[in-house]
């Protein structure tokens, strides 16, 4: 599978859209749309593509390699009433979250 359409299944499947990833790699929509018709891809880019989706750089370019959905199966460990919850996201989105809760528990410790 092309890296371009590797890319827009990507995106559908976390429900982004090309604005949205254009936006959190720095990027106009214009530039994802032709990432996905095919055109090239800077390797710096390739990197923050990866970061977004929580893949390997390889994955993107590795023709090989296909996109499967991961389906839940119930644990023990995360199971809520019979379904389990799975939670994925970018690093750089949970550090922004863990800062933004710091910072109100720093408000709520001084009242």
């Amino acid at each position: 599978m092309k890296t371009g359409i590797k890319i827009s299944k990507l995106r559908e499947q976390r429900k982004l859209s090309q604005e949205l990833l254009a936006e959190l790699i720095g990027v106009s929509q214009v530039t994802v749309g032709n990432w996905e018709q095919g055109k090239s891809i800077k390797h710096k880019y390739l990197k923050k593509i990866s970061t977004v989706f929580d893949i390997p750089v390889d994955f993107l370019l590795d023709d090989d390699k296909k996109i499967v959905k991961q389906e839940n199966k119930d644990s023990a460990s995360n199971n809520i009433n019979g379904y389990e919850v799975s939670i994925k996201t970018p690093q750089y989105v949970l550090d922004g979250l863990f800062s933004r809760l710091d910072k109100l528990i720093e408000i709520l410790e001084k009242k």
